[in-house]
């Protein structure tokens, strides 16, 4: 959700209601992971989407991190290219959090071929 700043929500409005009007007393339940698990994926030749797996992992978040290049990483029609990217760009070393139900819903793709990207899961 974006809000800007001055913007009205009435969801952020109640909960500083309930708070006494404090954000930092605001607390939300986080269920425990029942299981973890990890893996690689590798853009073999730049300029073509792969998915991160091939089979079902559900999952509550992915940690995704570019471990050897600079990668976009997406749905099935991510593309790195500058000049007509699609996705979320993330520079060599860099990680991102996604909140999915399923690993195989990320797909990737990268600036130079043979680009390995690493991956965490927690359902």
């Amino acid at each position: 959700m974006d809000i800007q700043q001055g913007q009205f929500n009435p969801e952020i409005s109640n909960v500083t209601k309930e708070s006494g009007g404090n954000l930092a007393d605001v607390k939300t339940a986080v269920e425990p992971s029942s299981t973890v698990g990890d893996g690689n994926a590798t853009v073999i030749i730049a300029g073509t989407a792969v998915q991160l797996s091939s089979v079902s992992i559900p999952c509550k978040r992915v940690i995704v991190h570019a471990v050897s290049g600079h990668i976009a990483i997406g749905s099935s029609d991510v593309v790195y290219d500058e000049s007509n990217r699609k996705g979320r760009w993330l520079a060599k070393t860099q990680e991102r959090e996604f909140k999915i139900n399923n690993v195989n819903l990320l797909y990737i793709d990268a600036k130079d071929n043979n680009t390995l990207v690493s991956f965490f899961y927690e359902n």
